[in-house]
């Protein structure tokens, strides 16, 4: 069983980390929801009954636990302004996590103004890679709407892209 636990983790960990930065956006939290996403994994493996691949269960477990982590810290900046005390700003990622570009900067930062469906699918099929059909399994969706979320992500981060400069050189034509 622990060799079985250690070829899944490096099998995919990084993959798993990689998503988290992205819909979370911070680096730390991103390393302690890897760490709570394995942790899950070890946990419910023997109830894994393979209806999905592998990667996309694991995947949608990290992607409930940034839910989670989302709607907690939600709550608690809404509850610091309920006591009238301003929220701490999230940390910016180190200038190292990600290339000093200011085209990356400006991607990273326009994927994390998408709403929450929209970010989770830009990840999925456009930093991931993940097929329709992966990403389907993933969000508990149909291959279709994947398809069309992802497309209307893509229209909503072009126009966002649009405002900062010339889009063209971001991302690829969304019509």
């Amino acid at each position: 069983m622990e060799q079985q636990w250690s070829m899944i983790y490096s099998t995919y960990s990084n993959e798993v980390f990689r998503f988290l930065l992205y819909y979370v956006g911070n680096y730390e939290e991103a390393e302690d929801l890897t760490q709570e996403t394995f942790i899950k994994v070890v946990k419910n493996l023997k109830k894994f009954e393979g209806r999905s691949e592998l990667k996309t269960w694991i995947l949608t477990i990290a992607r409930n636990l940034a839910l989670d982590h989302l709607r907690k810290r939600k709550y608690a900046q809404s509850f610091a302004k309920l006591l009238g005390r301003e929220p701490e700003a999230k940390p910016p990622l180190p200038e190292d996590l990600i290339s000093s570009s200011e085209r990356v900067h400006a991607l990273h930062g326009a994927i994390q103004t998408l709403p929450d469906n929209y970010r989770a699918v830009v990840i999925l099929r456009g930093i991931q890679e993940l097929t329709p059909t992966e990403a389907a399994a993933v969000l508990g969706w149909n291959a279709n709407k994947v398809n069309v979320v992802y497309h209307r992500a893509m229209k909503s981060l072009h126009k966002i892209l649009e405002a900062e400069g010339d889009v063209t050189q971001w991302i690829g034509q969304t019509n």
